[in-house]
């Protein structure tokens, strides 16, 4: 059994929203799904005339191009594009009875699901699935190659920002639902967020498992420690579950074979999307919404924080990873000053010090001089500079303000893109812990040329500050 993927790393930024889809197509037929009838919106075949994501003869980039995938079980998918590249037309036939269509109408069937859009087929109403412009996000898809032959989509704009789709069909577990209940698969489909609530018509997300979960037997939950917060303080681990689906005519639909409902964690614990963790390979599921989906193991972004070691999901699922041998011994701190006095201005170039005003008289390099750099972006308001008014985000804005999750995962966003400003920084990632007074700390690690560092900043009504000196791991 095997996971296909479009692109390696996984991860890929489109150009259209028609070129992601064709992934997901190329990805559904390497894992054996036939493709079939298809058209290009102007000339339709019984098999896969769709040979790009593109305009044009051949292309999916047209409107009223569609193509419909019939996995090796037999379930059929249908995805046809309306007039942009934002709004599609999607369904689905579990007993794979699609039969009909031309070149601009679409096949049906007698037990079709439609996922994204409105019917008829002869003139279907198209709805929003990428909401955002073409080539502004990062996208993926993955797709099974046995049974229940698991697909996802999803998308996103921001690193640990919201996802702006997530589209998955899966498996129901055996042994859980009701034995009347002859589909044992689900479609999940939500175009504006991600993996927070079902609109599909298969089924209906539980949101809350509490209470939900014994009802379903056969199912091995795991331990859960009671706090709603990952990692467990009792194993240092993350605990997953599966996702608990309804349905109105069959009430308990059972419990997803794949998709994987992680808790969000705490302000000093977040979870948000692009974070990669590890189930028994390194990086093998990676996080989108509240649902953890299966990944080829690349890092997002190439963020040295983005992999998470330890997921447990359960006593009866694989024996957890060993531990890895320990790291070489850390050099000694006159070690690493060494070496940063070496790398200094050559890395990250030397300007005056600016803590905790200009100090023309101080001069900074190397790490220092970055980090200096990144904390003036932190206490600039946007537009305060007439020569960039691109440049800047004033965390101070922020104090005695809402420290909600949603809100900190924002925050975090776009202290995450200003840093990523600087052309020093390959990668950012940020995490919020309130300080309980109205301010609050940010821990920020950047990737770099020479490799990760770390510091810490402290934000009150008054002052921006750096709490902690910048450090890296250099090897001996």
């Amino acid at each position: 059994m095997a996971y296909h993927f479009p692109t390696s790393p996984a991860l890929s930024t489109p150009a259209t929203g028609a070129a992601a889809i064709f992934l997901l197509k190329s990805t559904m037929k390497a894992a054996g799904f036939t493709i079939g009838p298809s058209s290009d919106g102007t000339t339709a075949g019984g098999g896969d005339v769709l040979s790009t994501g593109a305009a044009g003869a051949g292309g999916l980039g047209n409107a009223l191009a569609y193509f419909v995938a019939t996995a090796p079980s037999g379930e059929q998918f249908c995805f046809q594009r309306g007039a942009s590249n934002q709004v599609w037309y999607v369904k689905s036939s579990p007993g794979g009875f699609f039969t009909g269509g031309n070149a601009t109408q679409v096949p049906t069937a007698s037990d079709q699901e439609i996922w994204i859009g409105l019917g008829p087929d002869s003139a279907p109403t198209f709805a929003q699935w990428f909401n955002a412009i073409d080539g502004a996000y990062s996208y993926s898809c993955c797709v099974q190659d046995v049974a229940p032959h698991f697909w996802d989509s999803f998308a996103f704009v921001t690193l640990g920002g919201p996802a702006i789709h997530a589209v998955a069909w899966d498996g129901i577990q055996a042994g859980t639902g009701v034995s009347t209940d002859a589909d044992r698969h689900v479609g999940y489909a939500n175009v504006a967020q991600g993996f927070e609530f079902d609109i599909a018509n298969a089924g209906y997300l539980h949101g809350t498992w509490a209470g939900a979960v014994a009802a379903l037997a056969g199912v091995s939950w795991p331990f859960y420690p009671g706090n709603g917060f990952n990692p467990d303080s009792a194993t240092g681990k993350d605990d997953a579950y599966p996702l608990v689906f309804f349905d109105p005519q069959v009430a308990q639909k059972g419990a997803a074979a794949t998709l994987l409902w992680l808790a969000t964690g705490n302000a000093a614990n977040p979870r948000s999307t692009g974070k990669t963790f590890t189930l028994t390979t390194a990086g093998d599921h990676i996080l989108v919404g509240f649902c953890l989906l299966p990944w080829d193991g690349s890092l997002v972004n190439g963020s040295p924080l983005g992999l998470e070691l330890g997921l447990q999901i359960g006593g009866t699922g694989p024996a957890p990873t060993p531990p890895p041998p320990a790291p070489p011994a850390a050099p000694s701190g006159a070690a690493v000053a060494s070496r940063l006095a070496a790398i200094g201005a050559q890395a990250f170039g030397q300007d005056f010090s600016c803590l905790p005003d200009l100090r023309p008289t101080v001069l900074n390099s190397g790490l220092q001089n970055l980090a200096e750099a990144i904390l003036r972006r932190l206490q600039t308001p946007r537009g305060g500079l007439f020569y960039d008014l691109d440049y800047g985000t004033d965390l101070r804005e922020w104090v005695n303000g809402s420290f909600a999750a949603a809100d900190i995962l924002r925050y975090q966003g776009l202290v995450q893109d200003e840093c990523e400003k600087d052309d020093r920084v390959l990668s950012a990632e940020a995490q919020i812990t309130p300080d309980g007074s109205g301010g609050f700390q940010v821990a920020i690690g950047l990737s770099t040329g020479i490799g990760p560092f770390n510091f810490v900043v402290g934000v009150s009504q008054a002052s921006v500050s750096l709490l902690d000196a910048p450090s890296i791991l250099l090897a001996a």
